[in-house]
């Protein structure tokens, strides 16, 4: 029994890590003999090990960034979080209500041009976020604009966006603009991570740039509209980004953990009620 859950769990890691349903279904058979009274008598604490991996490989397939993902995503998205440091193997609930493959609209839909996201501290968004920004990297040549309130809270996601892209995206290929009027980037990157004013001057600057070179746009805690001293730079990027964006096949992702008239904000940015509006009150 004991040879039983060491190899099954190896089977597992590898479904898990590496996507493969060949090892799931070993997996699955190895734990299944492993507790099958008339193979093996005694050891109950194994066997006990190994009956609940059998019964938890149905979640664990459920969950898993393999599972969810789109048949044509490409390989490189769920190893970004699979083999990443700290690896993320399964999806939390809320996670996988939004990214199932039969939610209509789909999020991984490139003319799903609206998002609005609305889940509690800890439920996982911004891993929701990079999920669509890996994916987004490998269908389309446009760059994502990832927008954050704070310089501290943009480093973070940088730092972090850099661990998980790297099976798509070089190092330097993921920036944050930290000045606020420095003149626009002119590496190659995929990703870049500012603050709401930052990409205030650079649509006033040159707004056919900015939508030349970004196809998607991430908009972090977006309650922060309500703010006395700056939400209405927000509030104007939101509603600069809406309108310039209405007939194009740019995509723009409002998310927050604390919003309160989060209909109020889908039906402004998506009247035609097209987009995904998504709420949970699932906490980690």
């Amino acid at each position: 029994v004991v040879i039983a859950v060491v190899e099954g769990i190896a089977w597992l890691a590898q479904f898990l890590q590496r996507g493969s349903r060949t090892a799931l279904s070993r997996a699955r058979e190895i734990l299944r003999e492993g507790i099958e009274p008339d193979v093996v008598h005694g050891d109950l604490e194994h066997r006990w090990v190994a009956f609940h991996l059998w019964q938890l490989c149905d979640d664990l397939e459920r969950g898993s960034p393999w599972s969810i993902l789109p048949p044509d995503a490409q390989p490189s998205v769920p190893q970004a979080f699979t083999l990443s440091r700290p690896p993320i193997l399964t999806l939390w609930p809320p996670q996988v209500d939004l990214l199932r493959a039969d939610r209509t609209p789909n999020a991984f839909d490139p003319t799903t041009k609206r998002m609005v996201l609305s889940v509690p501290t800890s439920a996982g968004k911004t891993l929701v976020a990079q999920v669509l920004v890996a994916d987004h990297l490998t269908r389309s040549t446009t760059a994502a604009c990832f927008v954050a309130p704070t310089r501290s809270l943009c480093r973070e996601i940088e730092s972090s966006l850099r661990r998980r892209l790297r099976f798509l995206a070089a190092a330097a290929e993921v920036a944050q603009s930290d000045l606020l009027f420095d003149a626009p980037e002119t590496r190659a990157v995929r990703v870049e991570v500012m603050t709401p004013e930052r990409l205030a001057y650079l649509l006033r600057l040159d707004s056919a740039a900015v939508l030349e070179r970004f196809g998607m746009f991430v908009i972090d805690e977006v309650h922060s509209l309500g703010d006395d001293t700056r939400g209405w730079t927000l509030e104007w990027v939101l509603a600069t980004l809406h309108r310039l964006t209405l007939r194009t096949d740019h995509r723009l992702i409002a998310m927050s953990a604390a919003i309160g008239n989060r209909a109020a904000i889908a039906n402004w940015l998506d009247p035609e009620g097209a987009g995904i509006h998504f709420s949970s009150e699932w906490r980690g």
